[in-house]
């Protein structure tokens, strides 16, 4: 059984190169454009870990992660464009 990753990003090529590389990997990749989208799936799919962008429509990607945390305990990648350290860590 392959390790499921939800990627949620919001540009749909990006979304498409990071799935891509993670289908290569053998990681079996849902996808969400968005934070809440990502709610549903987080529900319904149980993914092994999360992939997620911080810059989201809607809620942020920190939104995200604080709401997942209060009921899910899944490993969160966060992944950035953002250059300012204070951002990042």
């Amino acid at each position: 059984m392959s390790t499921s990753v939800l990627l949620v990003e919001d540009d749909p090529d990006v979304r498409s190169m990071l799935r891509l590389l993670l289908e290569d990997e053998n990681y079996r990749v849902f996808e969400a454009g968005d934070a809440e989208r990502a709610l549903e799936r987080v529900e319904i799919d149980r993914p092994d870990l999360l992939l997620v962008d911080l810059k989201l429509p809607g809620l942020s990607g920190l939104d995200l992660v604080r709401m997942v945390r209060v009921t899910n305990p899944v490993p969160i990648i966060v992944v950035t464009a953002q250059i300012d350290t204070h951002d990042v860590v």
